[in-house]
């Protein structure tokens, strides 16, 4: 979302038939096909000097075959993420690609640098040139008035027609206020487990584009795909209800913000009831912000079991911390370093912990790889800084609010209505 805060024009390319440009190191054989079979050779097999279709090592060829080629066009891969390239001109001026398998979006701050390279792209691979991106991974992508719309919508309509749940009764929140699923002690049926991991991998791939809101709801429910009950099934439908009454909500980036880069971080001690032990563990949450919307959002329980909320939250800010050294390293790979990323909690206790470096009661027996947000803070990579419980907006992915709460942080996600 760089590109939506520098206001910079999105292009598009998709590339076609990108798994046959891939050249093979290793020795392959294969069968003859079916019609193509040599006659008097039909015992004999081919040697595979190109990627096809259908092989394992089709994805990788293709990506070392660009790379190759986009090093030849001046651009280099950055380390934070193997799927950016960044051409650097002398100018200090950057035309980025970012690749995921066939589809590609070039931008920077140059139009003219970066219809040069999308040209120069085009005239090594046969692409569809798609202009100014409006789609991208089945996100629908708008922009008006200096912000930037990225939503699921035709998506979201699909799957509640799917479900039956087009005309379904609204909901206001994901799922009940205080609901708590717990374990299910029977044995689910063939048919109720397949209907069950058909909507949850329907939601889990909604929540992963464009909608973190549903975060805390869907990885709470998808714990239960192995056996889940007809409660189980029943929320999933809440969730549905909810989505339906949002249809026509996006991610909003607003590039005339001069908001940067801020996290949100929380936990939710001994709320988890769905570990088979009864162990009770606590739910960890956190959301990164760039252009007053998420960029970035994590909802899941921790694996350490806490003996306190403050020991809970100090390793949710600590996870936090790790997110936050790989965005600096990222933004200044594409030329646009940072100080400090500011983490913000509603944990004193825990936030102490973090700047006072002296041996605690009550952390003082967790894992040496937690107190790494310790380390980021003295050197400077990190602040965190205390804020209310009630503006604490990581409380919506540790646990069910109440409309009221949870209206209030949706906003603040940058999720807004917008009918396109």
């Amino acid at each position: 979302m760089l590109a939506a805060f520098e206001k910079w024009k999105i292009e598009g390319l998709d590339v076609k038939s990108t798994f046959l440009y891939g050249t093979l190191d290793e020795e392959l054989y294969m069968e003859q096909p079916q019609g193509f079979k040599v006659l008097g050779n039909e015992h004999k097999v081919l040697r595979l000097k190109k990627a096809i279709y259908g092989l394992k090592q089709a994805a990788r060829a293709w990506w070392h075959e660009l790379d190759r080629s986009l090093k030849a066009l001046g651009f280099s891969r950055l380390y934070a993420d193997a799927g950016i390239f960044v051409a650097k001109h002398a100018d200090g001026t950057r035309v980025i690609i970012l690749v995921y398998v066939d589809d590609i979006i070039l931008t920077g701050p140059n139009t003219t640098l970066v219809t040069s390279k999308k040209k120069l792209f085009m005239d090594k691979w046969e692409c569809c040139d798609l202009g100014e991106c409006r789609e991208f991974l089945r996100m629908r992508i708008e922009y008006r008035g200096g912000k930037t719309y990225l939503d699921q919508v035709p998506y979201l309509e699909k799957i509640l027609k799917r479900f039956g749940m087009a005309d379904a009764k609204v909901a206001q929140t994901p799922l009940p206020t205080s609901y708590k699923p717990e374990l299910f002690d029977g044995t689910a049926t063939a048919a109720l487990r397949s209907q069950y991991q058909l909507v949850i991998g329907s939601l889990l791939y909604l929540m992963l584009g464009t909608r973190p809101d549903l975060a805390f709801a869907v990885t709470q429910m998808e714990k239960f795909t192995h056996n889940p009950s007809e409660e189980h099934l029943l929320k999933t439908r809440h969730i549905l209800r909810y989505l339906a009454s949002t249809r026509k909500y996006a991610l909003v980036y607003d590039g005339r913000s001069d908001t940067g880069l801020y996290a949100y971080c929380d936990s939710s001690y001994g709320d988890d009831r769905s570990d088979a032990d009864h162990r009770h563990q606590s739910m960890q949450g956190y959301y990164f912000s760039l252009a007053n919307a998420s960029v970035k959002w994590h909802s899941k329980t921790q694996t350490l079991i806490s003996t306190s909320s403050t020991m809970a939250e100090y390793i949710a800010l600590s996870d936090c911390a790790h997110d936050c050294a790989w965005y600096k390293i990222l933004f200044s790979e594409l030329g646009k370093p940072m100080p400090y990323v500011p983490i913000y909690g509603d944990s004193h206790g825990a936030i102490f912990n973090t700047q006072n470096p002296i041996t605690q009661k009550g952390i003082k027996h967790i894992e040496i790889h937690y107190h790494y947000i310790q380390e980021q803070i003295e050197k400077g990579e990190v602040k965190v800084f205390a804020v209310p419980t009630t503006e604490n907006v990581a409380n919506m992915f540790t646990k069910n609010l109440g409309p009221t709460l949870f209206l209030k942080h949706r906003k603040q996600l940058g999720i807004e209505f917008y009918p396109l």
